[in-house]
């Protein structure tokens, strides 16, 4: 079983210079980036129906993204939250 969860919204970027083993982290949690004509990622599609560990993800992905991306999604049980990256 687990928690079912889909995607509202994102605004999401992460420099070329970076891109490569972010998108390789997130792929490995089901979020498929898209990249830019520059190598940048800048957004990012969840594909999968289950909550996994993103908390870690975040915690490893947070330097190398853009202070203010984020991620909205929306749990089997209506409820609607957005993962914000924001300067420590």
């Amino acid at each position: 079983m687990g928690y079912c969860i889909q995607q509202q919204a994102s605004q999401f970027f992460v420099d070329a210079q970076a891109a490569d083993p972010v998108a390789d982290l997130m792929m490995d949690y089901h979020y498929q980036p898209s990249f830019d004509s520059g190598g940048n990622i800048d957004g990012v599609e969840f594909c999968a129906e289950k909550l996994h560990c993103e908390y870690e993800m975040f915690q490893e992905i947070a330097p190398f993204v853009r202070n203010g991306s984020f991620i909205e999604m929306r749990g089997e049980d209506s409820i609607i939250w957005r993962w914000v990256v924001s300067p420590r």
